[in-house]
């Protein structure tokens, strides 16, 4: 019913109508797309929805997928992963991700040299640019539709884990005579 409205009404009726429903009830409208963005992230006690799409659907290009044994194995656990309990399924929390994410970028921040602040930013930022425009755009909750945020949240985990590293090493580091002169020539 629907779907005949939709393709026997003029496109131009139809924004004009979406664009006219939005203006009238706004909060109804960012109310919907709080839902929609919950659900997009994981902060539902729900199952997460659709984290994958296992193929390839039929194109005019002739791109296919086939499955190996490999990635037949990696769909189905991360689609039961997903399916689990709240609990099991913390993995599929994309929500996790992204406050690691934001707190790593935080720890480059402090402690990390120039170059590893701006890697941090600009892979973080990227993740981020990637995922808030989803809360007005995204068209449903796929889990998958989140991929790039969480990737660039856990490369942003790894650029922090090193700055960890480098300043626990300098700190470890035993301090030549000859650096302490360098560093305060009268002695004190």
């Amino acid at each position: 019913l629907i779907a005949g409205y939709v393709a026997s009404a003029p496109a131009p009726q139809v924004a004009s109508a979406w664009r006219d429903a939005v203006l009238a009830h706004p909060g109804v409208y960012l109310a919907h797309r709080w839902e929609t963005f919950r659900e997009l992230v994981g902060l539902t006690s729900r199952e997460v929805f659709y984290p994958t799409h296992g193929r390839v659907d039929p194109n005019e290009f002739g791109y296919e997928h086939r499955p190996n044994a490999v990635s037949r194995f990696l769909v189905t656990y991360l689609n039961d992963a997903c399916d689990a309990s709240p609990v099991r399924s913390l993995g599929c929390r994309t929500w996790l991700y992204h406050l690691a994410g934001l707190a790593a970028l935080l720890a480059c921040i402090a402690w990390g040299s120039r170059p590893r602040r701006a890697a941090a930013l600009a892979v973080f930022g990227s993740g981020l640019g990637y995922l808030l425009p989803q809360f007005l755009i995204s068209h449903a909750a796929d889990l998958r539709y989140t991929q790039w945020s969480v990737i660039a949240s856990i490369l942003t985990c790894v650029l922090a884990i090193g700055t960890l590293l480098q300043m626990y090493r300098s700190r470890r580091e035993p301090v030549s005579p000859l650096r302490r002169v360098v560093r305060n020539p009268h002695g004190a």
